[in-house]
């Protein structure tokens, strides 16, 4: 992996002899003097962040880079707090057309999330991944969905909390079942849920999703969870995050407990019998609820082998152990064979999880885990 920086584009130039050296370079030298922002992977993986994405767009659009641009794979570019203008938003559309052999594209912090979906008019790959902080209902999102028939992976991003609807009602239009219709996996903020139901039909046969039910005033929260219940018959792997600060935070009791009525409202009168995978990013929890979280799952959820609870805090003089905790999910839940817990968040940059596996004969045994290994098995296969 080359990673370097970008502070103009005279200095991403390479001579011929060092591009047929270096296929895969986008730089002969690297000014360690500078943060590094862009990564280019040599099995053809770009990952680039803030003022660094123009320059890598001017660059990678440029004729003497033809060759790089049908290389990259991979793209995963995010301005960051960098506001783009129009003359920006024009480098980044062509630099999608360059690289036509796109496989996965995370396109994020574009400033308007219902306009600026005019950037991926020149998209030429055939995506199967698409992340962006666009609005998918918008016009120009439709109609480049509708262009993109192999996507399997689509996600979106919840608006800052400066654009967050303080009202009780999400004005959502719908997300036609024709668009996308090989989609499998979903991670989305929860008033999505409302697009995809008031479509026709209102469900998709998605098997992996990830649902963020943060900043929502209550209304349209249990609206998004009858939703979400449409989806039980097929999905093998949930995702529930909820530790942010809610719009109507009084009206909460603690994080279990929400968490609890969260798992009963989607099983309301349906189980996830496929559900083999749970995920909980939750808020502060009271250990006293504990039980009534582990068996609402145990009711709902009956086949889960895999649960993930992630609180954001721990209460105050707490003297539950993440052992004792998972004994009580293993007593409730049958087919378990894996719980984990995030057991100490004081550290965002280093989390630290305990897993506590069943063995066979029933012996539990526990032994810390990474953040990188918990934070995307809501997507494995």
């Amino acid at each position: 992996m080359l990673s370097t920086s970008f502070p103009s584009p005279a200095h991403l130039a390479l001579s011929d002899s060092e591009r047929a050296a270096h296929p895969n370079s986008f730089v002969s030298e690297v000014d360690n003097a500078v943060l590094p922002r862009v990564r280019f992977h040599h099995t053809g993986d770009v990952y680039v962040r803030g003022i660094q994405v123009l320059a890598f767009c001017r660059t990678i659009a440029s004729p003497e880079f033809e060759s790089i641009a049908r290389q990259v794979r991979r793209l995963d570019m995010d301005f960051e707090d960098v506001r783009p203008t129009r003359a920006g938003l024009e480098m980044v559309a062509n630099a999608l057309a360059a690289m036509s052999n796109l496989d996965e594209l995370v396109l994020l912090g574009l400033p308007s999330r219902e306009a600026d979906g005019w950037v991926l008019r020149k998209v030429t790959g055939r995506l199967r991944l698409f992340c962006t902080n666009l609005s998918i209902v918008s016009w120009d999102m439709l109609d480049f969905l509708r262009r993109q028939q192999d996507i399997v992976h689509l996600g979106t991003r919840s608006p800052p909390a400066s654009e967050a609807p303080m009202r009780n009602a999400y004005q959502h239009m719908p997300f036609p079942t024709d668009v996308v219709p090989r989609l499998r996996t979903l991670d989305s903020p929860a008033p999505v849920l409302l697009s995809l139901q008031a479509a026709s039909p209102p469900t998709r046969p998605l098997t992996h999703m990830r649902i963020d039910l943060n900043k929502l005033h209550p209304n349209v929260e249990s609206e998004a969870l009858k939703a979400l219940a449409a989806f039980s018959s097929t999905v093998k792997r949930l995702s529930l995050c909820r530790s942010a600060l809610r719009l109507s935070p009084a009206s909460d009791r603690s994080g279990a407990m929400c968490m609890a009525s969260v798992i009963n409202r989607i099983a309301m009168n349906r189980r996830w019998a496929k559900l083999e995978f749970l995920e909980m990013r939750d808020e502060s929890y009271d250990a006293s609820a504990i039980p009534g979280l582990s068996q609402a799952i145990s009711r709902c959820c009956p086949a889960v082998e895999t649960i993930v609870w992630a609180p954001s805090t721990h209460p105050a003089g707490s003297t539950a152990s993440a052992a004792c905790i998972a004994i009580i999910f293993f007593t409730f839940s049958r087919h378990l064979r894996q719980f984990i817990f995030l057991d100490d968040a004081s550290d965002p940059a280093n989390k630290k999880y305990l897993s506590v596996a069943k063995q066979q004969g029933g012996e539990l045994r526990a032994v810390p885990v990474g953040a990188t290994e918990v934070e995307g098995m809501w997507k494995q296969s």
